[in-house]
């Protein structure tokens, strides 16, 4: 049983074509904090229907060529392509965030091509009998990076982990990968974590 970790590339733009940073549309009592709350427990984002990106640091030339956005953002920004495909593949349950993305020095440059996608429940994948717990809070969890993952079962194409030590990162499993690729979703860094 082959896992991964998966997150936006690393290095296929510019420096500072690659740090996005984000403002929110009506945004004033938003807190990142009861958000990243939101997310550790899976429970409804408080965010706007839909998330307003405003960045002198993105070239837009180049915007709809990626699948993955690279950002500070905590949940993944992926194209729209890539989100029919999951949808497609049946096998995600997910919220979607449509995203504007505004260039701050030019007005005609404006990108609706992505959308925040916000997998709202934990894949029970991990072997808890064979996996050696870590204590970082109260609760109990493992290390994804060294727990032991469960063969008898059908992974998502893209998933979180039940009582894994990050909540905020994403995975695949060896078919999932193998299906993205299929359907031209490669510019997602991909990171073998177990064999």
């Amino acid at each position: 049983m082959k896992i991964f970790t998966a997150r936006a590339k690393r290095g296929r733009l510019k420096y500072h074509e690659e740090h996005i940073k984000y403002t929110l549309d009506g945004a004033d009592a938003y807190n990142w904090r009861k958000i990243q709350n939101e997310i550790t427990s899976c429970t409804d984002l408080s965010l706007p229907e839909e998330l307003e990106f405003i960045t002198s640091k993105i070239s837009f030339k180049n915007l709809d060529k990626i699948h993955w956005l690279k950002s500070e953002f905590r949940i993944p920004i992926l194209s729209n392509e890539f989100i029919r495909i999951l949808k497609e593949f049946n096998d995600v349950k997910f919220q979607e965030f449509p995203i504007i993305i505004k260039d701050s020095k030019n007005d005609s440059n404006v990108n609706h091509n992505f959308s925040g996608v916000y997998i709202d429940n934990y894949f029970d994948c991990i072997n808890t009998e064979l996996s050696e717990s870590v204590s970082y809070t109260e609760k109990i969890q493992y290390d994804y990076r060294t727990c032991k993952f469960k063969s008898d079962l059908s992974y998502p194409t893209l998933f979180k982990i039940k009582n894994a030590s990050t909540p905020f990162m994403h995975f695949v499993d060896e078919k999932g990968m193998e299906k993205l690729s299929k359907y031209g979703i490669t510019d997602i860094d991909f990171k073998l974590i177990s064999k």
